[in-house]
């Protein structure tokens, strides 16, 4: 029988082991992005397609969740600061959030997303977004569908917030861009109608 102490080693293992998938996956879009041939893209995004379901179908197998449950019955402690706390309330939330986005959907994203890149670089070399426009249009589409995967309350956006800024909601972002706002357009006028110039 796994103890809690064992099932906090194996996500401690899990977790470095999709972290070395991750940088391989990076190391994928680093060379995509300065040295892949131009008609790489397909192969490439097969690539990446496969890895980022790889890291999906590992971070949700029911183990995991299996694992997170019984570390959290003794290693969250009282101390929200402490290591093991930390990690596990950092892996449950990632944890709940990828659960609900089928792997199919997250290799879908990176599949479009990939091509979308290869069309962006053709479309500015050529000056001509219509080329870059349905991989866009897609992209959005896709992003939407897993956005209302994970859910929100209020405002779609909320659910693809929270991957940067955990717990904050599209109406706290307004009120802080409504805040900047009467300080900035004030500011921005007044450079603009100066006489002075920076020398550049």
């Amino acid at each position: 029988m796994t103890t809690p102490k064992q099932a906090y080693e194996k996500l401690i293992e899990l977790s470095q082991e999709l972290a070395t998938l991750s940088s391989i996956a990076s190391v994928l879009g680093w060379e995509r992005e300065t040295y892949m041939p131009p008609k790489g893209a397909t192969l490439r995004a097969r690539q990446s397609s496969y890895l980022s379901g790889l890291i999906h179908r590992k971070f949700t197998d029911p183990r995991v969740g299996e694992w997170l449950a019984l570390a959290e019955s003794e290693l969250a402690g009282d101390d929200p600061f402490d290591d093991a706390a930390v990690n596990l309330r950092e892996w449950r939330h990632d944890y709940d959030r990828a659960t609900k986005v089928p792997t199919e959907l997250v290799e879908e994203i990176t599949r479009t997303a990939v091509m979308a890149h290869s069309a962006w670089v053709e479309a500015r070399a050529q000056a001509d977004f219509a080329i870059f426009r349905p991989h866009l249009a897609r992209l959005i589409d896709l992003t939407r569908k897993r956005a209302e995967c994970i859910g929100y309350e209020d405002n779609i956006y909320d659910a693809l917030l929270d991957e940067y800024e955990p717990g904050m909601k599209t109406a706290d972002v307004q009120r802080l861009f409504d805040g900047l706002r009467g300080e900035l357009v004030p500011l921005v006028q007044a450079i603009s109608e100066s006489s002075r110039r920076p020398k550049t």
